[in-house]
């Protein structure tokens, strides 16, 4: 999937400093945040903010799509 041309991944910086990143499936006139990672350092600091306002700049003539998965205590993968 991430070798097809409609499919892009984009390192994300807090000014010099890695702060993760985010993969973007783009198809027909909707972009989809397929999936995003934001470094643990980096949160609470207007990164997820910025990553949207981010993708709406690189992709403004489209309708983006974000699908938030809910956090489980539970789950298997919490500490991720």
């Amino acid at each position: 999937m991430a070798e097809k041309p409609d499919f892009d991944f984009l390192a994300l910086y807090n000014e010099t400093q890695f702060a993760g990143y985010m993969a973007v499936r783009r198809y027909k006139n909707m972009t989809y945040l397929f999936f995003l990672a934001i470094d643990s350092e980096c949160r609470s600091c207007g990164c997820r903010s910025r990553t949207i306002e981010t993708l709406k700049a690189l992709y403004p003539d489209t309708q983006q799509v974000v699908d938030m998965e809910m956090l489980d205590d539970s789950a298997d993968n919490n500490k991720q």
